[in-house]
């Protein structure tokens, strides 16, 4: 098994290198953004806990941050009635969107590279078959073996790119779907508390 790997990789020469480089780096991302997301709770509203012995008011709370960035926000408390929507958007609405936006923020680098893996197959071909026409140009057209070698990188490369960059674009679907759940459980849960606060 490792000759074979050995010798794949030598067939496909640097080009297959890079390939595999670039899924490995994708996978890692996507890990990444997966435990994250596994480790991501809902957001709350808690009545009543802001201030002892009162019923009228009421907590937001985030769930705990997996991103420096997002820092660690405290509970937002409101009080019934104490503002209008706009207010309460303008107060409310920008922690919720950071909080999302740190989730989404993987999502176009492994966009980005699932897309470079099949672009990078292509450029294999492109160059296995340069080194095919160099070598029937150098030695003749009756050596088989060199048309052949360089026909073996280009489709090895070919398969190696598309293989690797399907999976990881569905994975990136999947992702990007869990993610618009969250977001859509986190804005009900704002439009709850904005019905139970806000001024009609």
């Amino acid at each position: 098994m490792p000759e074979v790997a050995v010798d794949l990789l030598r067939q496909g020469g640097w080009v297959l290198v890079a390939i595999l480089a670039v899924s490995l780096v994708a996978w890692a991302v996507i890990l990444r953004t997966w435990l994250r997301l596994r480790a991501q709770r809902a957001w709350q509203i808690r009545q009543g806990s802001a201030h002892a012995g009162s019923d009228e008011w009421f907590e937001l709370v985030p769930p705990p941050s997996t991103d420096n960035r997002a820092g660690g926000s405290p509970a937002l408390a409101v009080r019934r009635g104490s503002m209008d929507r706009a207010s309460f958007a303008a107060r409310v609405m920008p922690l919720v969107r950071q909080r999302l936006a740190a989730l989404e923020t993987p999502l176009p680098l492994i966009a980005v590279l699932a897309t470079a893996m099949p672009l990078l197959g292509l450029l294999g071909t492109v160059v296995g078959m340069m080194q095919t026409f160099e070598e029937l140009t150098a030695q003749g057209a009756n050596r088989s073996d060199a048309f052949a070698s360089g026909i073996s990188q280009a489709m090895i490369t070919t398969q190696a790119g598309l293989v690797v960059a399907v999976p990881v674009l569905l994975v990136h679907r999947l992702l990007a779907a869990r993610i618009q759940r969250h977001g859509d459980a986190t804005l009900l849960t704002v439009r709850r508390l904005e019905a139970a606060v806000c001024r009609d």
